[in-house]
């Protein structure tokens, strides 16, 4: 049991990881990590529940000027494609039953099947930040990488402005676009993009089916 940085430092990690210290006025100071904790918290349960224990080879976890690895011996398993995770609609395929139910009954697995999602959520608060991952030789490769760290609480303003500046790239497009450019989910786009309309910095030009977001 634990919070999620507790978890992190039991594992060694969070001393090599960068924070940042924001003063707003409050009592206590806001601390800005590199990367969200929930989702590397997410991101090692996920290599130790599905890992294959008959493979003599190591979890093994690097870290980057800006970006982090994480690599554990065997594929996915059950049929289970790199296509089916991005939709979070995939059914869970378990290759280590009694591990995923101890993780479970520690309520360290809130629900199956449900990890990719809840990392994909924690990092739409890190406009720059791209979750990929794919099969690696005989393993399974996960990397969440940057190109601007994050050095202020204020995530949505950063979010808005990211997607403010895709437009201005990209104009014309609709919303699973602008989500898939910026790795955040359609939800959160789509909260976006009202902000947007709202301000007047933006434009729906067509139809439902055919048109897309224009900058003003």
């Amino acid at each position: 049991n634990g919070s999620c940085s507790e978890k992190i430092s039991e594992w060694g990690i969070g001393n090599s990881l960068h924070v940042r210290f924001e003063i707003s006025g409050k009592i206590e100071r806001n601390e800005i990590f590199e990367y969200p904790v929930s989702a590397l918290r997410e991101l090692l349960l996920n290599a130790v529940v599905h890992r294959d224990y008959t493979s003599p080879t190591d979890i093994q976890i690097k870290i980057f000027d800006n970006a982090i690895t994480f690599f554990n011996p065997g594929k996915l398993y059950g049929g289970l494609t790199v296509e089916q995770l991005k939709t979070d609609r995939y059914q869970s395929r378990t290759r280590n039953k009694l591990i995923a139910e101890a993780f479970y009954l520690t309520k360290d697995i809130e629900k199956y099947g449900s990890g990719y999602l809840r990392v994909r959520k924690a990092i739409a608060d890190y406009p720059s930040m791209i979750f990929g991952y794919e099969e690696s030789g005989d393993g399974f490769l996960v990397t969440l990488s940057y190109s601007r760290q994050k050095i202020t609480s204020g995530s949505a303003d950063e979010g808005i402005n990211a997607l403010l500046e895709q437009i201005r790239k990209t104009p014309g497009q609709r919303v699973p676009h602008y989500a898939k450019e910026l790795n955040i989910p359609s939800k959160t786009i789509e909260r976006w993009m009202t902000d947007l309309r709202d301000r007047g910095s933006i434009e729906y030009r067509g139809s439902k089916k055919t048109g897309g977001y224009w900058p003003l």
